[in-house]
C-alpha cells in the first residue's frame, strides 16, 4: 500500500506539472493518469483487505478466549449502511456515464476533461458501494450491483471509445483496456464483500464505520 500510494502521488504531481505545458500530449496524459488510477484503486483494495484480515484475526482470538470482549456494547452494531449512501454512489456513476455519452455524441472535450477530473472519486465511490450492504446476498441486490458496475465500466468506456474513434484518436485503446481492469477490481471487491459478510456483528460494524466510511471518504477527499 505504501508503494502504491507513492506511485499515486508521483502520477498526480506529474499530471499537475503538465498543466503548464503549451501543448498537451494526451497519450502521455492517458498513460500516467491510468497508472495513477490503478494505483489508487490498489491502495483502496489493499486497505480494505488489510482491515478485513485484521478483523478476522481479532474475531479468531476472541473465539479462542485470548481477547476478553466487553460485557455490554455501548452502541448497536452496524451491519449495513443506509440506502442514501448507495443512491449517492449510483448518482455519481450515472453522472459520469452521462458525461461520457455527451462526449461520444458531441465530441466536445470539455465533457471528457470533467470525467477525467471526477473519475477517481466516482470509482472509489463504486468500491465503497460494493461493501455498503455486505449481508445482502439476494439475487435482486446482486443484479443491482451488476447494473451499477455495468453503468460505470461498460457504458462509460464504450462511449469514450466511440468518441475517440470518430476523431481518429488512438486513445480508444486505453478506454477499452480499462474495462478488464474494472472487471478485475469488481471481482476482487465481490470476493472481499463475501469475506466481510462472515465477520461477527461488532467486527463488521467496525469495518463499515472505520474502513469503508471514514478511511475511504478521507481518500476521496484527498482525490
Amino acid at each position: 500500500a505504501g508503494f502504491l500510494t507513492l506511485v499515486t502521488g508521483v502520477c498526480g504531481i506529474f499530471l499537475f506539472s503538465m498543466m503548464s505545458a503549451d501543448k498537451m500530449d494526451w497519450t502521455t496524459f492517458s498513460v500516467v493518469g491510468l497508472t495513477g488510477l490503478v494505483a489508487s484503486f490498489g491502495v483502496a483494495i489493499s486497505e480494505i483487505y488489510s482491515s478485513l484480515k485484521a478483523q478476522s484475526r481479532r474475531s479468531g482470538l476472541s473465539e479462542s478466549g485470548q481477547i476478553v470482549e466487553r460485557a455490554t456494547e455501548l452502541e448497536e452494531p452496524v451491519e449495513e449502511c443506509s440506502w442514501v449512501f448507495v443512491g449517492v454512489s449510483f448518482l455519481f456513476t450515472s453522472t459520469l456515464s452521462a458525461l461520457n455519452i455527451c462526449y461520444g455524441v458531441t465530441l466536445k472535450f470539455d465533457y471528457l476533461r470533467i470525467c477525467d477530473l471526477i473519475l477517481p472519486s466516482v470509482g472509489l465511490s463504486l468500491v465503497m458501494a460494493v461493501f455498503y450492504k455486505p449481508k445482502r446476498m439476494d439475487a435482486s441486490y446482486k443484479r443491482f450491483l451488476l447494473f451499477h458496475f455495468f453503468t460505470f465500466a461498460f457504458v462509460s468506456e464504450f462511449a469514450v471509445a466511440a468518441g475517440d474513434l470518430q476523431i481518429a484518436s488512438i486513445d480508444w485503446v486505453f478506454a477499452l483496456f480499462r474495462i478488464p481492469l474494472w472487471c478485475l477490481a469488481f471481482w476482487l471487491g465481490l470476493k472481499l464483500r463475501a469475506s466481510a459478510a462472515k465477520l461477527p456483528p461488532q467486527e463488521l460494524s467496525d469495518f463499515l464505520c472505520h474502513t469503508v466510511l471514514v478511511k475511504c471518504t478521507a481518500a476521496m477527499g484527498t482525490m
